[in-house]
């Protein structure tokens, strides 16, 4: 039984544990799906770097327990280099423009 008066808790939240959590489910999916499509090595898992970095930044707008450096928390301009240093990276494996291919195994055959 609550005996506190309900003015003594404290603000909502958002429960950016859960939100972390769909969007990693959500990257996943989407790099898995990219995999078959993958132009150059390395494309997948700059990718992954760039989208989250983007996530990461949207998350942090979620979350009130952070300081602010010029309107962004230090996680969102964390977030600003990584992405703008995988999306340097993404470029330069691009220009490279290698791809290895990926041998698919084959099913065992019953003798």
């Amino acid at each position: 039984i609550l005996t506190a008066p309900l003015d003594s808790f404290p603000l909502p939240v958002h429960p950016s544990q859960l939100y972390a959590t769909l969007a990693g489910l959500a990257m996943f999916g989407i790099l898995l799906w990219l995999t078959r499509k993958r132009r150059f090595d390395g494309q997948i898992g700059v990718l992954a770097v760039i989208f989250y970095a983007v996530c990461r930044f949207g998350l942090e707008m979620t979350r009130s327990d952070n300081n602010q450096n010029l309107g962004l928390t230090i996680s969102q301009w964390i977030s600003v280099g990584v992405f703008a240093g995988g999306l340097a990276f993404y470029f330069m494996l691009r220009h490279r423009g290698r791809l290895t291919p990926v041998p698919i195994p084959q099913a065992a055959k019953s003798v």
